[in-house]
């Protein structure tokens, strides 16, 4: 797939390429604790930040 047509493919389902990842990493953080025994690092790390304070900036209130 050409990458013009990915992002038509995208928009015509009415989202933005840069918000892909956030959804992404939002969907993860919701599924993570519940399936798991996973700590707050790993759950972090899994979810692509570089530590665990910008974890708890994004997720201020421990909700996805």
């Amino acid at each position: 797939m050409s990458e013009r047509t990915l992002q038509r493919r995208i928009t015509v389902e009415g989202h933005s390429f840069r918000a892909l990842p956030v959804a992404a990493r939002r969907e993860l953080c919701e599924q993570l604790p519940a399936k798991s025994e996973i700590g707050i690092d790993e759950i972090a790390f899994l979810l692509g930040y570089q530590d665990t304070t910008s974890f708890h900036r994004a997720f201020p209130n421990g909700e996805a």
